[in-house]
């Protein structure tokens, strides 16, 4: 297997400025140029990439929040109705203490994630409120 190889040169990039900052390597990609370009092409890709959130967007995160929350709420009201049906399988039935413990720890990270995203999804929007 390759190895990943990440050349930084102390001298000037040889690139020109319409080219890209990368030469395929085989499977790999390589940086080649100069560690300042380097670290330029990283907050230009940063800049670049970086979402702006309007009000429809952040309309659309807080519904996907709800969606998880909700999720993870379905997930606790069903484990009840769902465990005897799989304890009914001669595969599972040793294993059903394992089962409950992934099952409810779904609920709960979807939960939790729900409730992180509508915080950051608030918090989002009361930035762009206030810029």
């Amino acid at each position: 297997m390759a190895k990943t190889r990440i050349a930084i040169t102390a001298g000037s990039c040889s690139l020109k400025d319409g080219d890209l900052p990368f030469e395929k390597t085989g499977f790999w990609t390589a940086v080649v140029c100069s560690a300042d370009r380097w670290f330029q092409e990283l907050k230009c890709l940063d800049s670049t990439f970086r979402m702006i959130m309007t009000k429809d967007k952040i309309t659309l995160q807080f519904i996907w929040a709800i969606a998880l929350f909700l999720a993870g709420i379905g997930v606790f009201f069903r484990i009840p109705q769902v465990m005897p049906q799989i304890k009914a399988i001669p595969h599972f039935a040793d294993v059903t203490g394992f089962i409950y413990f992934c099952f409810y720890l779904l609920g709960i990270m979807l939960i939790g994630g729900g409730i992180k995203k509508m915080a950051d999804t608030y918090k989002e929007y009361r930035e762009m409120r206030s810029s």
